[in-house]
């Protein structure tokens, strides 16, 4: 494998590839942690696939095959968003993240929706079977290109639309999600533990997702930095690589949570026990 001529292309090489290889631990550990961790509470394996963590390692496995992907197409000199089948791949590699994430961001949020805003939970009902739609739409143009079924200017003008109409929908769930949750606690006469958890975790998500987009934006319509595109691209996706590391940052925090609660209500029924039988003893 030949290196880049270009020196911002050598430098999206080695940021993809340090990527692929910090996507491909992030993945390891989080697999060790539900089998770790997650396992022993749930009893069985049939158990652990539940939507938060189907969406998470569907987001781990596919951020690896889309880094790949990047230094696949790095290293044949290409565009990010022109290299042909890998290009297909790579597109279709972040449609499987931001739909996880959005259904990840959906399932934390649901409930507390349902409960305070009936009307808007009504709507994303339908909302978000649909979603999907908007995010796998822009593998079509890599596909037409991949396959030079057309070659115009409108296909190639669809090539960037669609990444940023599914960029902003994610980003516009996300926010939904995030001022639901931020809503309930303003309102809520007693803030719980686990809801001001997701709230810092679900900001910290919304704030990448921002920064990714807006970098996205950058690179795309800004003549001068044609030449960056391919480098900048790499660096929007190591936003979300960041996103992928605060959500199981995030899983790691809720589960401590848990067993601190846990282990203050059994030695709150411990002292129970204890003054019962005191009292039993002394009567």
């Amino acid at each position: 494998m030949s290196l880049p001529r270009r020196e911002q292309d050598v430098i999206a090489l080695y940021l993809a590839a340090s990527l692929a290889v910090a996507s491909f631990i992030g993945f390891m550990a989080l697999c060790w942690f539900l089998l770790r961790f997650e396992l022993p509470r749930k009893k069985a394996f049939a158990k652990l696939l539940t939507p938060f963590n189907l969406s998470l390692v569907t987001i781990a496995i596919s951020q690896i095959g889309m880094y790949i992907c990047l230094v696949i197409i790095t290293t044949k000199e290409k565009a990010a968003l022109n290299g042909g089948f890998v290009s297909v791949m790579y597109q279709l590699c972040i449609s499987n993240v931001e739909v996880s994430y959005v259904v990840y961001a959906y399932q934390r949020s649901h409930g507390v929706i349902k409960r305070t805003m009936p009307a808007l939970h009504y709507t994303l009902r339908f909302l978000i079977p649909i979603a999907p739609i908007f995010f796998y739409a822009q593998v079509i143009p890599e596909i037409v290109l991949a396959y030079k079924q057309f070659d115009n200017y409108t296909v190639y003008l669809l090539q960037y639309v669609c990444p940023g109409i599914a960029g902003i929908a994610a980003i516009m769930f996300d926010t939904m999600f995030l001022w639901a949750f931020t809503r309930h606690l303003s309102h809520a006469e007693l803030h719980e533990p686990e809801f001001i958890v997701i709230q810092r975790y679900g900001t910290a998500t919304c704030i990448l997702l921002y920064f990714s987009m807006a970098l996205f934006a950058i690179s795309v319509t800004v003549p001068a930095l044609s030449e960056y595109q391919t480098l900048l691209i790499v660096i929007c996706n190591a936003y979300l690589f960041a996103v992928f590391i605060v959500l199981v940052g995030m899983k790691v925090a809720l589960y401590s949570l848990s067993e601190r609660e846990q282990a203050l209500s059994i030695e709150h029924l411990k002292k129970s026990i204890a003054s019962s039988g005191k009292a039993m003893s002394t009567n």
